[in-house]
């Protein structure tokens, strides 16, 4: 209940003009929910509900009081993507829209000019399989920012042989299982976020995934230089563990205050043009 308090979700119940039966129809997709082991896909529940398939569309009150309940109750993170969330508790959004934008790799069979940026969605992304990687040296980055992408691009686009993927956001577990797939094909990644409580939920997601992966420029020493750039100043309320460096998470929660991978961006780019992190 404190953590609906937080999110005003009490108060958004209070001034409903039908608390009563938007509380009725979110309890009822709660019960709703698939077994475990099985799916289901969200239009479909939300059409069985509220008889409305897109009642459950991102923006839509309902949705958001579900997931909202979901978060309160622990089954998901407040921080989690829609699409994550919803994924967690076996419902599964279309499979066309979202999924990791691409700079210079692709799926084995596709025919791309060199320097296309793509999106690679959702049903690509959970049957793929990568390149085997062109040297012994070869890596490709993740970030999770989408500007950071399109500095890519336009590195790319000078003909740098950049390798990126950008997750816009926490992956959704189809998008970590495609990451994994890079290491399991023989590519080496290198891995970063934001320095905040999703960012680091993101890194520790793929992490559990990819062992293997290298952190980007994410430790203590990278989150201080981060703030000294400067840039908006956001609290921070919760900062989750840093297993691979357990002082980032200590300077965090010192400072309170999240940093943002533009901050760094000079620095990204340069390892793009090297081709390997530092």
């Amino acid at each position: 209940m404190l953590d609906l308090h937080r999110a005003g979700w009490v108060a958004k119940l209070y001034a409903a003009d039908n608390a009563e039966g938007l509380l009725g129809r979110a309890f009822a997709v709660l019960d709703a929910l698939p077994e475990t082991g099985t799916r289901l896909d969200r239009r479909v529940l939300a059409s069985n509900i509220a008889r409305n398939p897109h009642a459950l569309d991102d923006g839509e009150p309902l949705a958001a009081l579900v997931l909202a309940l979901l978060s309160a109750a622990g089954i998901t993170l407040f921080a989690q993507r829609s699409r994550a969330a919803w994924a967690a508790v076996g419902v599964d959004c279309d499979d066309l829209t979202g999924g990791l934008v691409a700079v210079g790799i692709h799926p084995v069979g596709w025919q791309l000019p060199t320097g296309t940026v793509v999106t690679l969605p959702p049903r690509e992304l959970a049957k793929c399989r990568w390149p085997t990687r062109p040297t012994t040296r070869a890596w490709t980055f993740v970030t999770e920012n989408p500007s950071v992408a399109s500095a890519a691009a336009d590195l790319a686009a000078t003909g740098a042989p950049v390798s990126l993927l950008c997750t816009s956001g926490t992956p959704s577990a189809v998008e970590v299982a495609a990451i994994a797939r890079l290491v399991e094909d023989g590519w080496q990644v290198a891995l970063r976020a934001d320095f905040d409580a999703a960012g680091i939920a993101h890194v520790a997601a793929v992490l559990r995934a990819a062992p293997s992966s290298y952190l980007w420029r994410m430790g203590a020493g990278d989150y201080e230089e981060s703030l000294g750039v400067g840039g908006v100043r956001v609290p921070l309320t919760q900062v989750p563990d840093t297993p691979w460096e357990p002082a980032l998470a200590s300077a965090m929660r010192a400072r309170g205050l999240a940093a943002f991978e533009e901050a760094l961006l000079p620095d990204l780019l340069a390892d793009l043009r090297l081709g390997e992190p530092p």
